[in-house]
């Protein structure tokens, strides 16, 4: 495993992503990845397997200091009065004391985001995790935060070779951020690309492979790939041993002109 430091903390900058995993799928898939070499979790409330995912985590043999953790505060529940018992309430499922990593899911069209950025805030203080972050933040919702004090760490987006993001990851790498990509895989679309596939070929690696080491070789990118196949799970850990060339690079770069966006929920706010 490959680990990056953002700010004071060091995160595992591979991750297993958990949505729409449910029941014994959910926390068999997890206690998998765990047994694999996974040391970072990513679930949230909206998921519904915070569950599943504890009980994977308490199943496991690793060391609780060792897995990275991160869960998701949902959008309904961003408003003072509601964000903190939401939060104990993950705690409680997930059957941790804290998580290493609490994000804002989305912001709400109902909450401020400086209402909502303060409840992450008391969390922090309360040491219910122990960084902060947000997810499908726009740039400007993340310069608010800052300018509150908040030390955010990372805004989880969707992110892979389809989708341009260099704008906002610019942004976040001048401000000690990260971006973390969710959808690395862009749910199945970049695994059929023709460009991919040769480079993968090239390589003697499988299309998901090369996403996702051309996603880790960007300064203060981490990625949450998912999958419930044990050959996929491996697979997609094994990313740390090979590096994309310069013109290979440039090559996945350009896909980017597509600007795919598989994720797009109804709700998602207006982005700058």
């Amino acid at each position: 495993m490959q680990y990056l430091q953002v700010r004071h903390y060091v995160l595992p900058q591979l991750g297993l992503g958990t949505f729409e995993l449910q029941g014994k799928e959910a926390s068999n898939v997890t206690e998998m990845a765990l047994s694999m070499g996974y040391r970072h979790i990513d679930t949230a409330q909206m998921y519904g397997n915070e569950t599943q995912v504890g009980t994977a985590i308490r199943r496991s043999s690793v060391d609780r200091d060792d897995l990275w953790i991160t869960t998701k505060v949902w959008h309904t529940e961003l408003a003072e009065g509601r964000f903190l018992p939401s939060v104990q309430a993950s705690l409680d499922r997930l059957g941790l004391d804290y998580v290493d990593l609490l994000l804002i899911h989305w912001p709400s069209k109902e909450v401020s985001v400086e209402e909502a950025v303060m409840g992450l805030m008391q969390a922090q203080d309360r040491e219910y995790c122990r960084a902060i972050g947000v997810s499908n933040f726009p740039k400007s919702y993340v310069e608010t935060a800052l300018e509150m004090g908040a030390e955010i760490i990372t805004n989880q987006v969707e992110y892979h070779p389809l989708l341009d993001q260099r704008e906002l990851l610019y942004y976040l790498v001048e401000n000690k951020m990260s971006l973390t990509a969710y959808s690395p895989l862009g749910q199945g679309h970049v695994l059929n690309d023709p460009t991919i596939k040769d480079i993968a070929a090239n390589y003697g690696k499988s299309p998901a492979q090369i996403a996702l080491r051309w996603l880790i070789e960007q300064d203060e990118v981490l990625a949450l790939p998912r999958s419930t196949n044990p050959r996929h799970l491996r697979s997609n850990l094994d990313v740390f041993n090979f590096r994309l060339s310069q013109e290979d690079k440039l090559a996945l770069d350009m896909l980017s002109e597509q600007n795919r966006r598989i994720v797009n929920p109804d709700f998602a706010p207006e982005w700058d």
